[in-house]
């Protein structure tokens, strides 16, 4: 589902960014279990104020078929984060067409908007140790 939650969300943080220096915005979904001290652990390897420029981490997703990649390229969105100059963008940038990039799928949308900065973005590919979605625990349980 894509209401535009994200967007406003990111949107709403970088504004907060411009006085309290946060290093990185998530996003996540209800039924992601993320392990605490994994994810900190994890988190204190990645690049912090004022170097966290341009990053985008998450499960990175490439669309392709028979080995070759096409078409979108975004973060998995049970659990993916932005650096908040990427917040910006996403939030004010007035570079593309949001109508053109939005699809049904939010995690998609945002890879989209991500990849219309014209700088090298940065990519943190998520440790799967960190977080499981809710179903492939629940696959494993039974």
């Amino acid at each position: 589902m894509n209401d535009g939650k994200s967007d406003t969300w990111f949107r709403y943080a970088s504004l907060l960014s411009e006085s309290l220096y946060f290093d990185y915005f998530g996003k996540i979904d209800t039924d992601t279990l993320v392990y605490p001290s994994e994810f900190f652990s994890f988190l204190s390897t990645w690049p912090s104020f004022p170097n966290n420029v341009r990053i985008y981490g998450g499960r990175y997703i490439v669309w392709g078929r028979h080995g070759k990649a096409y078409g979108h390229t975004y973060m998995a969105g049970h659990l993916y984060w932005i650096s908040p100059d990427i917040a910006r963008f996403i939030g004010f940038s007035n570079l593309f067409d949001r109508n053109r990039l939005c699809t049904d799928m939010e995690d998609m949308t945002t890879g989209s908007y991500v990849n219309m900065m014209p700088n090298l973005i940065h990519h943190i590919e998520l440790d799967e140790s960190v977080a499981e979605e809710a179903k492939v625990i629940s696959e494993s349980i039974y």
